[in-house]
């Protein structure tokens, strides 16, 4: 549902996250920070999870049989944590290697292509140099932000965005450049294959269209301490929390009631956040996943979800077993093509959740999970490589 993002709130209560640097793999973060739930792709500095990648754009697929896993389709890309969306049933990765804080650099980013066919191949990617960069996919299209910085820090520079289609192996940059002073050095973008994408920028929120349409998020105002947001669709699902204990040890987590839940429509942001319903019952932000319907919290027996579409709080006895940690972070779930959610747990154990809410043990073993319109992928690495496998519904 999210990863752990420290972000340096400027200005009251004027968008989330405002700017997030990726940290450990959790939902929620601590006082006056924001952060972002169902994050599929960010590059940051200073940032191990997202540091250090690189396409194998040589990389040749291979088909393996696993009778009791049923993997098939491997495909290989030499990173530990690839940046990708999705673009239709193919993936779209960024070389982070090929990213540059430099301001003499003039290497323009590379970029790869993984399709179902032909693994690996080398794609087409804007002709810019960019210190920052994430990726998300907006309906049939994929969006790049990428920031071009002043300094080794990246804290000053050029904000840009731009656009590849389904059908179209060319990206285009949409709206202007846009400058940047000061702020944490970081993008980030929502996953998932929504019909818009919500990108966390240095400065402010943005949402881009599937037409390509350019939009800043317009601001609310909520006195929650934590504040959370999950895309579904063309939904955003702000979770405002204030914590219930005070913890000193920052691995145990607090227990939070929720004090506000907001909704904002994409496609007619002037319409601005509208308050909703809360939930009934304490959470944990460390268990909360962004679901098929909108925020999903599960663990100890009992999980509570948010459908955005009917404004519902549910709360039911899991079939989740007990002392199960589910991972909400970077590519740690995934909805799949039916609409299933897809989770690793902290043992890296893969869980899917059926649409009638029921939790199976896939007993497979990954570091990372992806969806394409046609199917939902696990990675699993080694020291220097990824291998990208199909799971079966």
């Amino acid at each position: 549902m999210g990863r752990d993002e420290p972000v340096r709130s400027q200005a009251k209560r004027s968008g989330v996250p405002r700017a997030a640097r990726t940290g450990t793999a959790e939902m929620g973060i601590r006082t006056r920070r924001r952060f972002a739930i169902g994050c599929l792709a960010a590059a940051t500095l200073g940032a191990s999870a997202c540091s250090g990648q690189q396409i194998d754009a040589d990389g040749a697929s291979e088909s393996k049989s696993d009778s009791s896993s049923q993997i098939q389709s491997s495909f290989a890309v030499s990173t530990r944590l690839p940046l990708v969306a999705a673009l239709g049933p193919e993936l779209i990765a960024v070389d982070s290697n090929s990213l540059s804080t430099s301001t003499a650099s003039e290497k323009s980013i590379s970029m790869g292509q993984l399709g179902a066919d032909d693994g690996w191949r080398p794609a087409t990617a804007p002709d810019r140099s960019f210190g920052l960069v994430s990726l998300s996919t907006a309906g049939s299209s994929v969006v790049l932000a990428g920031a071009s910085c002043d300094d080794e820090q990246c804290s000053t520079g050029s904000l840009e965005f731009y656009r590849r289609e389904e059908r179209s192996a060319t990206w285009s940059q949409i709206g202007q450049s846009l400058r940047f002073e000061s702020g944490l050095p970081a993008l980030i973008a929502a996953s998932g294959r929504n019909e818009a994408t919500y990108i966390g920028t240095p400065i402010g929120d943005f949402i881009v269209t599937e037409s390509g349409e350019i939009m800043k998020t317009p601001p609310y105002d909520t006195d929650a301490p934590e504040v959370s947001i999950c895309v579904v669709g063309s939904t955003a699902i702000a979770v405002g929390m204030a914590p219930i204990n005070a913890v000193e040890d920052p691995s145990t987590p607090n227990r939070f009631t929720a004090t506000a839940v907001l909704t904002l429509d994409l496609l007619k942001p002037a319409m601005g956040w509208q308050a909703r319903s809360l939930p009934a019952v304490e959470l944990n932000t460390s268990s909360g996943i962004c679901g098929p319907s909108g925020p999903l919290f599960a663990e100890n027996g009992l999980e509570t979800a948010y459908d955005a579409s009917s404004d519902v709080w549910e709360s039911q006895s899991s079939t989740l077993p007990k002392g199960t940690i589910l991972q909400a972070g970077i590519m740690r779930s995934a909805i799949s093509p039916d609409g299933s959610l897809f989770v690793l747990d902290g043992t890296g154990n893969i869980w899917h959740r059926t649409a009638a809410g029921k939790w199976e043990s896939r007993d497979v073993t990954a570091e990372a999970l992806v969806s394409t319109s046609d199917s939902t992928l696990s990675g699993t690495a080694t020291a220097s490589s990824m291998t990208f496998s199909q799971l079966p519904e």
